[in-house]
């Protein structure tokens, strides 16, 4: 149980890094855009 458990938690982490990963992406593009639309 305890590397079902460890397995678990890893998983659990690399989705959240995932999900974090992505919300930075869209805030970065979000950025980058606002910024071609100034130059624009």
């Amino acid at each position: 149980m305890a590397l079902n458990t460890i397995e678990t938690i890893g998983a659990v982490l690399v989705a959240n890094g995932i999900s974090a990963f992505i919300l930075g992406v869209v805030l970065y593009a979000t950025k980058n855009n606002r910024i071609e639309i100034k130059k624009d």
